[in-house]
């Protein structure tokens, strides 16, 4: 099915259902996003960067913004749904403006038994953002609904458990999905340098060799950020990974996990390489495995 076919030849929205979210979350995203977007022009052409998104994008947005007005929410809830609208919106724009097209596989059909995935997916995270205590994770709810309608490889299905898996995880474990997913960069594993002329010699005995951590093992150490740990391994976006060092680490530590294919998928639609760095070096210091001079 071609792309026009999914976009009805005129729309009717109000404009308010779009500008009005805008400007709410603009206390969160700040004011370049608000201009960027046009919050402060009175017509839709001007809300969505002179009609450069696709209608049936506009339509979505102005169908759940208007709905969502109707509902009781207090200020700060406000707010924050207005941040994640207006950050998806962002992303979307930007999509747009690199010269992607929205994906044509159905995602955006509905009818009058029944709206379109594009509906449900973008109440559903916005309903999460409004009661989201932790308003670090609200651009990226944003991101989540933006890139998803661009992926034609993520389902209906597939959606909707991102955004209960976005949920449900914490700033802190989203945080660790990004830091996990660089370990290298993060240098999780911190090994001490031999001295010269003594580099093979240093490999041989180490070979096979359960490692020793100047640090306490994590379980007792920061026994809130193992159980962290823990749930987002039952979860199932991150797990063990066999892999083959020249020394062992012990069990106790957790620099031996990694991103299962649905937590690559939440980090990269999530956008978490956004995050700033100083919240994921603040875990890395926990996670690293650090091996004793001893």
């Amino acid at each position: 099915m071609s792309h026009s076919k999914l976009i009805p030849s005129s729309i009717k929205v109000d404009p308010k259902a779009i500008t009005d979210w805008i400007r709410l979350g603009s206390s969160i995203t700040g004011t370049a996003i608000a201009t960027g977007l046009g919050a402060h022009f009175p017509g839709i052409e001007g809300a969505m960067v002179g009609s450069v998104m696709s209608p049936i994008i506009i339509e979505t947005f102005a169908s759940i913004g208007a709905d969502i007005k109707q509902s009781i929410l207090g200020d700060r809830e406000r707010v924050r749904v207005g941040a994640a609208f207006s950050y998806a919106l962002s992303k979307i724009n930007q999509r747009v403006q690199n010269g992607e097209q929205p994906r044509t596989d159905g995602l955006f059909n509905g009818d009058s038994n029944e709206r379109s995935a594009s509906q449900e997916i973008l109440e559903g995270a916005l309903q999460f953002a409004q009661r989201e205590f932790e308003e670090l994770k609200i651009k990226h709810y944003g991101y989540l609904v933006a890139n998803i309608y661009f992926e034609s490889n993520i389902d209906r299905g597939y959606a909707n458990l991102l955004l209960r898996l976005a949920d449900k995880l914490s700033f802190r474990q989203l945080t660790m999905l990004e830091l996990l997913a660089n370990s290298a960069k993060f240098e999780l594993i911190k090994r001490r340098k031999p001295l010269p002329g003594t580099e093979l010699l240093y490999t041989l005995s180490t070979s096979n060799k359960v490692g020793f951590s100047t640090q306490a093992p994590l379980k007792s150490s920061k026994a809130d950020l193992a159980l962290e740990v823990e749930e987002m391994k039952q979860m199932g976006v991150i797990a063990e990974l066999e892999f083959k060092l020249e020394f062992m680490i012990p069990s106790d530590h957790f620099v031996n996990l990694g991103l299962t294919k649905v937590g690559r998928t939440l980090r990269d639609l999530m956008e978490l390489s956004e995050i700033d760095e100083k919240y994921i070096l603040e875990n890395a210091e926990w996670l690293r495995y650090i091996e004793s001079s001893n």
